[in-house]
């Protein structure tokens, strides 16, 4: 039997960081401050371009 699940990626993406985060207390929020600031540099860069 065969289900398909049409979840949006950004939830599916939160679920799995929210899963991390009651794995390990002491890294809690670590690696969405990496994703915001990753995402905040790349969109630095590209403004800077034009």
């Amino acid at each position: 039997m065969n289900v398909e699940l049409n979840v949006p990626l950004f939830d599916m993406v939160m679920c799995l960081s929210d899963a991390m985060d009651l794995v390990s207390p002491i890294v809690t929020g670590h690696h969405k401050r990496v994703a915001y600031i990753a995402y905040s540099l790349k969109y630095r860069k590209r403004t800077r371009a034009i």
